[in-house]
């Protein structure tokens, strides 16, 4: 004999299944799902539910004669007035057999489930609106301008003239250019506001080159879409909807991380680097191999980094905590002008501090420390190197910023951006004519600061993601730019 749970909690819904149990049994049934109702007939293997009984999860489900009495509030099956019913305490209630809060977001009021279209809950109520970010689920966000709440942003990447963000529901959504496919949407039509990304889910992060975008999703395979592969002789492999990486064998499996430079990509496992793209000259590493690299081919001189950064014919990986490893061509070695150095690791250096972020704009390498010092190499025409003056190029191991603690940075074509650790709530930049820095001030609410940056090396644009699960991006001179928030 055992007891099983009943449906209504209330003593007529116990009367009306304490009836039920005398009909089914004039019907030959055995059982009856209500609490304090015994159920007993053939093949019941489930033992006796006395003192110290349990059910099939091992928890205490009933109290023979000798047990103390109990009120419910621990989660026990009462014997007082109300015997054989569940009870919370106030202001909570029961869902699936467990006690949550009444405003509980993934468990509110009598739905037991979250809200829908990402509104929060208050006294087991879902929202209809919102005004703040609290009136959202917190993996939402609130648009003031159209009182909706919409999923959180958890990366950013963007190319030349498009964006794409993926989500903390694991969706990818793109906007802007589509002229070669840019937004994966199956074709080049130009389209409205934000559009998601075909077939991609589980996507934790995304990048972008000029013309194409890779996202990484959550079992391990990188989906590339639009002109991945960059101008050139390559680029008719690219595609307008997104499709995994592949390599001779098939699907790349067990991806950690993906990185994409001007005409090419690298998807790091743990078994090495597998890279394709551009190989003119030998610059993407292939030093004997052909001019362009498809499939994916791994990579041998690479290894496995624990960070990787690309850009035009540039990259650079950082293995272990302290050492920096640059090659290719463009300012990877000092005296180097346009050599080649094909060999990932033929030249490494520390920078005299663990590593925490490597970024690549088109012709400059910036690296952040975990002491937030941030050195930069390369092309400063423009001022990117963050020095005094624009002017000549400078060698790896590069400059350090003055003045700067970042706590994040993000390379685009012809600057640099950063987070300041001292004033989260802003974000500095560098570059596009000028080595001063300009402060860009977000307007963010009080509390709310900037957690992530996300740009590209041929883009134009940067764009932060705020603490609340929002996105604001500005274009290189730090003028706004819309999001169109759709999703």
């Amino acid at each position: 004999m055992h007891l099983e749970r009943m449906s209504h909690r209330s003593p007529a819904g116990r009367d009306l299944c304490l009836l039920g149990l005398l009909v089914t049994v004039a019907f030959g049934r055995t059982s009856c799902s209500c609490y304090g109702v015994p159920s007993q007939g053939p093949g019941d293997a489930s033992g006796s539910a006395g003192k110290g009984g349990t059910d099939a999860g091992g928890s205490e489900v009933g109290a023979g004669p000798d047990a103390p009495a109990s009120d419910g509030s621990d989660g026990r099956v009462g014997d007082g007035p109300e015997a054989g019913l569940p009870g919370c305490g106030t202001g909570m209630h029961d869902c699936a057999g467990t006690c949550v809060t009444n405003d509980s977001p993934d468990h509110c009021g009598a739905l037991c489930a979250p809200c829908g279209n990402g509104f929060g809950c208050a006294a087991g109520v879902c929202k209809t609106s919102c005004t703040t970010s609290d009136d959202c689920h917190p993996d939402s966000f609130c648009e003031p301008k159209t009182s909706s709440c919409h999923s959180d942003v958890v990366s950013v990447a963007c190319g030349s003239g498009h964006t794409c963000a993926a989500l903390r529901t694991g969706r990818v959504f793109c906007w802007g250019d589509n002229s070669v496919g840019e937004l994966g949407i199956g074709t080049t039509d130009a389209a409205v506001g934000a559009v998601q990304a075909l077939g991609v889910t589980g996507a934790t992060s995304v990048k972008a080159n000029e013309s194409g975008s890779c996202a990484l999703t959550l079992d391990g395979t990188a989906m590339c879409w639009g002109n991945y592969f960059g101008p050139g002789v390559s680029w008719y492999l690219g595609s307008t909807t997104p499709l995994p990486v592949t390599t001779t064998s098939g699907r790349l499996t067990g991806v950690r991380f993906v990185e994409m430079g001007f005409n090419d990509g690298c998807a790091i496992t743990d078994s090495g680097t597998f890279c394709w793209g551009n190989n003119v000259r030998g610059t993407l590493g292939f030093s004997a191999g052909p001019d362009d690299i498809s499939p994916a081919t791994l990579l041998i001189s690479a290894g496995v980094p624990s960070l990787l950064a690309m850009g035009h014919s540039i990259q650079v990986a950082a293995y272990g905590t302290n050492s920096v490893c640059p090659w290719g061509t463009s300012f990877v070695k000092a005296g180097g002008g346009d050599t080649i150095y094909p060999q990932a690791q033929e030249q490494c250096f520390s920078l005299g501090a663990n590593i925490a972020q490597l970024a690549l704009g088109h012709f400059t390498t910036c690296v952040r420390l975990v002491t937030g010092t941030v050195n930069c190499w390369g092309l400063n025409h423009l001022g990117q190197i963050g020095t005094e003056t624009a002017g000549s190029s400078v060698e790896p191991p590069g400059l350090p910023v003055p003045s700067l603690d970042a706590a994040d940075i993000a390379a685009g074509s012809g600057f640099v951006c950063a987070i300041p650790s001292g004033d989260p709530r802003s974000i500095v930049c560098w570059g596009n004519g000028s080595s001063a820095m300009r402060a860009i001030n977000p307007g963010l609410m009080t509390g709310l600061r900037v957690t992530r940056l996300g740009s590209g090396e041929k883009a134009y644009a940067v764009c932060g993601i705020i603490s609340d699960g929002s996105l604001r991006c500005w274009d290189q001179f730090g003028t706004p730019q819309s999001v169109p928030v759709t999703w």
